[in-house]
């Protein structure tokens, strides 16, 4: 038995990437998925032995992977992001943006956001963690957790209330490394 992973991006986000890399002098060699490059991060001790839905909640978009010993699965984005909560926010209180990111991340999911805003996210991850689990046939195999990575992972209450409207456990991830700077590229 032969299991194949088929990945597929389009063509305006490789393309952006690319210029932005040519653009600042560098030679691109390779791309990598966002989801697979997150894992990489995550300590594999605080997931051993799981199935877990990673999911990643950037600026511009989510990214959602099922992981099973440190391998990628099923990979999917969502368009939502968190310069979406925070429109959101600038849009209700008719604050500037920069005012709603800090009420966001200083005030939490709770005071800051009706939880109508954040279904398209729950219902994201909640669709794709069904879509994975309704395709294995053994109880080991299923996710039974989500792992928060990015920096919307910090904001207060989102844990929280993604594990209660999930109905499962969410996580922050855990870090694999403690990054360093080398000597030579302090200069």
């Amino acid at each position: 038995k032969i299991e194949v992973l088929v990945l597929a991006a389009e063509k305006e986000l490789v393309d952006n990437r690319l210029k932005a890399l040519v653009a600042a002098g560098l030679v691109p060699l390779a791309l990598d998925l966002d989801s697979f490059a997150t894992t990489r991060t995550i300590a594999p001790e605080s997931i051993k032995d799981q199935v877990v839905m990673q999911v990643h909640v950037g600026m511009g978009f989510t990214t959602l992977a099922v992981v099973k010993n440190n391998q990628v699965w099923f990979a999917n984005v969502l368009k939502q992001g968190g310069r979406d909560l925070i429109a959101e926010i600038a849009r209700n209180k008719q604050v500037p943006i920069g005012r709603a990111a800090d009420e966001l991340f200083r005030l939490g999911i709770l005071e800051t956001l009706p939880e109508a805003t954040i279904k398209d996210l729950v219902d994201g991850i909640g669709n794709a963690v069904t879509f994975h689990n309704e395709r294995v046939s053994e109880q080991k195999d299923k996710v039974g957790k989500v792992i928060l990575t990015g920096s919307t992972a910090l904001i207060p209450g989102l844990v929280e209330k993604l594990g209660q409207l999930l109905g499962m456990e969410v996580k922050v991830a855990s870090p694999r490394y403690k990054l360093t700077v080398p000597e030579a590229g302090r200069r």
